[in-house]
């Protein structure tokens, strides 16, 4: 990892040579409800945030190590990593309290994987109570950096059923 490093600039963003876009691709996992309050009109959920990119600065050739090593665990604080926030969060926007370690693969692919507690505004859409509906939008994208050079990838957006099926709440993607 130390050589891996050496030269490594982790305020640089990791775009090929030409400084073109650097592609995040981002999954969202729902795992807790927490609550929605119908005073507020928030919802506080938890789940994990994955992130992924390729960084041309962290490739190597697994054939010139001894153990053919593909890919490697590094503390995300020592390489660059995309500040994909919650816009419009009503609640703490620190999105990466733990000290969580990045996946480098060998051909540069990033994998990046925080907790994060949401806190949205929501509209009440009415439809006899006790069964209202509740729009929720939740958005995130890059704080710093403008659509030339970052594009967050929305791939999937997933609600892990087993982690809320103890919910009073019935979570639907739209």
């Amino acid at each position: 990892m130390s050589c891996l490093l050496h030269s490594y600039d982790r305020a640089v963003r990791p775009a090929t040579a030409d400084g073109g876009v650097v592609t995040v691709d981002f999954e969202m996992k729902l795992l807790h409800v927490m609550e929605l309050s119908t005073k507020t009109g928030v919802l506080r959920a938890q789940g994990w945030l994955e992130k992924s990119w390729i960084d041309p600065q962290l490739t190597w050739n697994p054939s010139d190590y001894e153990s053919s090593i593909t890919n490697i665990r590094i503390p995300a604080k020592k390489i660059w990593t995309p500040d994909i926030v919650q816009y419009h969060n009503v609640g703490d926007h620190d999105l990466s309290t733990m000290d969580v370690k990045a996946v480098v693969n060998s051909n540069g692919t990033v994998t990046w994987s925080t907790f994060i507690k949401l806190a949205a505004r929501c509209h009440e859409l009415m439809g006899g109570f006790p069964m209202d509906y509740h729009h929720c939008v939740i958005v995130f994208g890059s704080w710093t950096y403008n659509h030339t050079q970052v594009i967050v990838n929305d791939t999937n957006i997933f609600i892990l059923q087993n982690c809320i099926t103890h919910s009073i709440f019935l979570v639907v993607l739209t």
